[in-house]
């Protein structure tokens, strides 16, 4: 076994630089994964820590939000209640989710993305419900 030496500051500030390190490389790589492997989102959930994928999840739904935005522009009408339609099956799927047989961390883990999930549900619903059609409006 290693033991660290030397004053704890120094070493501390290592652990730190590590730390962070690895949080922007589990980060980037959760990112990554979300948007590239082709299986269940609650599955994606499962492989990464807690505050990974409440990040990562917030990256992908600012993105897709102004992807909804785009197709507006570009005539598809119907695109704010398709992506509230999406977000409707993506809660649904958690909520099957967190009825499963999980560990304490997944399910807390689940509720904290649930929650999040249907305020972001909840912002895409007065957008339909405000006929939003430009980011600027709101």
């Amino acid at each position: 076994m290693q033991y660290a030496e030397g004053k704890v500051e120094t070493w501390m500030s290592g652990v730190l630089v590590e730390m962070r390190v690895t949080n922007r490389f589990l980060t980037k790589k959760a990112i990554f994964d979300y948007g590239k492997v082709r299986r269940p989102r609650t599955d994606w959930i499962l492989d990464f820590q807690g505050m990974i994928c409440l990040g990562a999840d917030n990256v992908w739904w600012t993105a897709e939000v102004e992807n909804v935005f785009v197709k507006i522009k570009q005539g598809q009408k119907r695109a704010m209640k398709d992506y509230l339609l999406q977000m409707n099956r993506q809660l649904d799927e958690l909520v099957v989710k967190v009825r499963s047989d999980l560990t304490k961390n997944d399910r807390k883990k689940l509720n904290a993305l649930l929650i999040i999930d249907v305020h972001a549900r909840d912002i895409i619903e007065g957008f339909v419900r405000d006929s939003i059609m430009e980011a600027e409006e709101f």
